[in-house]
């Protein structure tokens, strides 16, 4: 494969800011429109995409677990300095 040249990787980059908006029916059209014959840049941009499914934090998840902790840290005020630290955040442990 080669070099990418600045104007390609602006052309990919514009490609997958769009194609990330619309919903998934709607990028075959998008990518057979955008792409034509150039199966090359099409192969770069579903490369991207596939990344960026790829799973990562949830977090709706996490967050409720952090607002719980930031809720009892609250409502205890300054009691004391020396409060435990929780041993894991979700599917997080604290290290």
């Amino acid at each position: 494969m080669p070099a990418m040249n600045q104007a390609r990787y602006q052309r990919i980059k514009a490609i997958f800011d769009e194609i990330c908006d619309l919903s998934h029916a709607d990028r075959e059209t998008y990518l057979d429109s955008c792409c034509g014959d150039d199966e090359e840049l099409r192969t770069d941009i579903e490369a991207l995409l596939a990344q960026d499914r790829t799973p990562g934090i949830d977090f709706d998840e996490v967050g409720s677990d952090v607002g719980e902790l930031l809720s009892e840290a609250a409502a205890r005020g300054s009691e004391s300095s020396d409060a435990p630290v929780p041993a894991s955040i979700g599917p997080y442990r604290i290290l």
